[in-house]
C-alpha cells in the first residue's frame, strides 16, 4: 500500500511539474501535445490534488499497519521468551494429555 501511495504522489507531483515547466498554454509530454481549456485545467488540478491526497493517505495507512504488525510480532516474541515454563514431571488429573 505504501508503494501504491508513493506512485500516486509521484504522478501528482509529475503532473504539477509538467504544468510549471511549460512556457505556453500547450503542454507536451511523451510526444503528445495538449492545449487544455480553463475547465480542463481545473479538472486536471483537481485530479492531481485528489491523487496527492489519496497517495498520502495510502502511505500513512500502510505505515500504521506495518507498525502495528511489528508491535504484535515483538509482543509475541517477548511473551514466548518470558512465558512460564510448565513443570515437566507433574501429572495433572483431567488435563489435555489424559487419554483414558
Amino acid at each position: 500500500m505504501i508503494v501504491l501511495g508513493l506512485l500516486a504522489v509521484l504522478v501528482a507531483c509529475g503532473s504539477v511539474f509538467l504544468v510549471i515547466t511549460q512556457a505556453g498554454p500547450a503542454y507536451t509530454a511523451f510526444g503528445y501535445t495538449v492545449a487544455p481549456t480553463g475547465q480542463e485545467m481545473f479538472l486536471a488540478g483537481a485530479l492531481a490534488t485528489f491523487l496527492l491526497a489519496v497517495g498520502l493517505w495510502m502511505m500513512s495507512s500502510g505505515s500504521v499497519r506495518s507498525v502495528r504488525r511489528r508491535r504484535a510480532i515483538r509482543s509475541a516474541r517477548a511473551y514466548e521468551k518470558h512465558k512460564p515454563q510448565p513443570a515437566g514431571d507433574r501429572l495433572v488429573a483431567g488435563g489435555a494429555d489424559d487419554t483414558h
